[in-house]
């Protein structure tokens, strides 16, 4: 007896791969949003794979029930012909006033036991059997031709019974074997869990997006405080050449300065000690002294300046 009942626990597979394609067109933000969703829409979908494949397995074990219930109606109703035939049969006893210890009631048992066995049924017969049948085969009596067709019609049904009692045995083994195997399988537990992993899984991804991006606006930001400080540098080098360049006019200030100084006074030391020269002359002289003094005061003021 095959009894057929198609139940599938399958499981979720965890797989993975390159989930996004063109992601350099979008903000780590956009990425992330995009991942997560996709994540929970795999983990959201295993969880009703799952919830099918239990809907499959009560779906399964509800055909096999009301398998159990049609067939147990088929038993029932086969047990009631049965016991219709044997009233007939006892009413043909009766009516033909046949005794259980009669040679015509030995006869019938005889003719039924070769009957049943051309249909594969009952004991082989016996050497004396056989013999006795040979002798009687071909004179049975209307209680024996009533019998035997009862008798007939009484062995399918006992078939029948035979057959619904086996399918009652085979599905509720099934049934029973469903139940054991299904805790086992844990099906919406596992699916769960894959769920979880899943997650997990999204979530430290996710995590190294950010570790990423936020690397990256490091590097970015290192790279622009190094360009700031190439420049600060050329600025420096650019004002220390400036700085060179006051500090040697400076000093070619200082020294023109002291060499006017140092002529005026030579020229005014010559003119003093010079007996040559007259009253008048003294007092061009004297003239050109105030002229150079005050020139001399005008260099030194410059060198002051430049000292400041």
């Amino acid at each position: 007896m095959n009894v057929n009942l198609n139940v599938n626990q399958g499981r979720n597979t965890l797989f993975g791969g390159n989930l996004f394609q063109n992601g350099n067109d979008m903000t780590v933000q956009e990425r992330i949003a995009q991942k997560r969703q996709l994540y929970v829409k795999q983990g959201t979908k295993m969880v009703k794979d799952a919830d099918k494949t239990e809907r499959k397995i009560d779906k399964s074990i509800d055909d096999a029930r009301n398998q159990v219930k049609e067939t147990v109606d088929l038993l029932g109703e086969y047990q009631k012909k049965i016991g219709e035939i044997d009233d007939k049969l006892a009413q043909a006893k009766e009516e033909f006033e046949v005794e259980d210890d009669s040679q015509e009631q030995k006869d019938l048992e005889i003719l039924l036991k070769q009957q049943r066995q051309g249909s594969g049924m009952g004991e082989p017969m016996t050497k004396e059997e056989m013999q006795r049948y040979d002798e009687i085969k071909g004179q049975l009596t209307d209680y024996q031709k009533i019998a035997l067709e009862a008798y007939k019609e009484r062995d399918h049904y006992t078939k029948q019974v035979g057959k619904a009692e086996i399918k009652i045995q085979a599905i509720n083994q099934a049934i029973r074997q469903i139940k054991i195997d299904r805790p086992a399988s844990q099906v919406m537990q596992d699916a769960q869990r894959n769920k979880e992993d899943l997650m997990e899984a999204a979530s430290k991804e996710i995590q190294g997006m950010l570790m990423e991006d936020a690397k990256d606006k490091i590097d970015e930001k290192a790279e622009e405080i190094q360009e700031a400080a190439e420049k600060r540098e050329e600025k420096k080098e650019e004002l220390e050449e400036r700085l060179e360049a006051v500090k040697e006019d400076k000093e070619e200030t200082e020294e023109a300065a002291e060499s006017a100084a140092e002529t005026a006074q030579e020229m005014a030391k010559q003119i003093i000690d010079s007996d040559a020269l007259n009253t008048s002359v003294d007092e061009e002289v004297k003239k050109k002294m105030e002229e150079l003094q005050k020139h001399l005061e005008e260099l030194k003021g410059i060198v002051i300046d430049t000292n400041v």
